[in-house]
């Protein structure tokens, strides 16, 4: 795939949040990122406004400049509850049109990611832009389910980041973490299993599982007071 300018920018930005040195509630100018970045201001607003269409970065009216959006757990709440009805929505739509080509690409994402080693969010915008998750969505040949799902999906990975909870995506090297890594792939694999077998009631049980069990959901989503009327509403 051709790398042009934008998906450099792109990258160059991305690291910067991984880096911690864009925080949440700052504002971000194309003349400061032209000298930060040593890049014409071409490629940089076009990086800027697919950051934005992405749901990374916000663009507000009648207010110069970008910005990363200030986190709250009112937000990771809301976040969290449409990522998971739109991961329900991914499931079901998936055993309906799945196919030989589609199980291959799942289980290409699935390779992907045992053999990678990434630390916070993954290494590189397009990791954290076609991964299983949205590689499953894709399944369900619904372009508006995958950009939502990508959308929220790329939001709670910033608040995986700077809430200091990532422990899904740490070094899968690093022993204290290997039993949690594995544990994931595991779900992720058998959530496939359950698609490819056509039994859509299982896999969006598995899927709730996997997602109400991570840590974002354990250590943060649970404590919002609209926790237990959103369970109500959605038991597993």
């Amino acid at each position: 795939m051709k790398t042009t300018a934008q998906d450099v920018a792109i990258e160059q930005i991305i690291r910067q949040i991984q880096n911690k040195e864009i925080f949440p509630g700052a504002r971000l100018f194309e003349t400061d990122l032209e000298k930060s970045l040593d890049m014409s201001r071409t490629p940089i607003r076009g990086a800027l406004d697919q950051l934005v269409a992405d749901g990374i970065l916000e663009k507000k009216q009648c207010q110069r400049g970008y910005f990363f959006p200030k986190l709250s757990l009112a937000d990771l709440f809301e976040a969290y509850t449409f990522r998971e009805r739109l991961e329900v929505t991914s499931v079901n739509l998936a055993c309906l049109k799945w196919s030989d080509q589609k199980e291959k690409r799942m289980y290409e994402a699935l390779k992907w990611e045992s053999e990678s080693s990434n630390t916070q969010i993954a290494d590189t915008y397009k990791d954290i832009s076609n991964g299983y998750h949205v590689t499953l969505a894709s399944a369900s040949d619904n372009e508006y389910l995958v950009r939502a799902l990508k959308q929220v999906y790329l939001r709670i990975c910033m608040y995986e980041l700077f809430y200091g909870i990532s422990i899904y995506r740490v070094n899968r090297s690093q022993d204290q973490y290997k039993y949690l890594n594995d544990q994931m792939i595991i779900q992720h694999e058998d959530i496939v299993a359950s698609i490819a077998q056509g039994d859509s009631a299982c896999a969006t049980k598995k899927m709730l599982h996997h997602l109400r069990n991570t840590a974002v959901v354990c250590e943060h989503v649970k404590l919002f007071p609209g926790w237990e009327e959103y369970e109500k509403l959605y038991p597993i």
